[in-house]
């Protein structure tokens, strides 16, 4: 398979994090979830300086944008892949 291409940054002015947390996710507990959430929280120098976004491969049986947005309101984008793709994006 081959790699997605990948556009170039814009050459303007826009400001982005210097870094970002991604957490990768399939049918969570909600207390580890909550665990890794707060945990990263903890260390949020703000969204201006860090991206923190939840990747959600398709869960079935866990809302968990909806548990996302519970834990950390709107401070934690979350995104969902349309089918799961597991590790291997297979």
């Amino acid at each position: 398979m081959e790699a997605p291409e990948i556009s170039s940054l814009p050459q303007d002015d826009t400001k982005r994090p210097l870094w970002s947390v991604m957490v990768p996710t399939y049918n969570p507990r909600p207390e580890h979830l909550e665990q890794a959430l707060q945990s990263v929280l903890m260390q949020d120098p703000g969204p201006e300086r860090m991206q923190i976004e939840i990747v959600d491969d398709c869960s079935p049986d866990v809302d968990v944008a909806a548990l996302v947005k519970t834990i950390a309101g709107d401070r934690v984008k979350c995104s969902r892949n349309a089918k799961k793709l597991g590790l291997a994006r297979g």
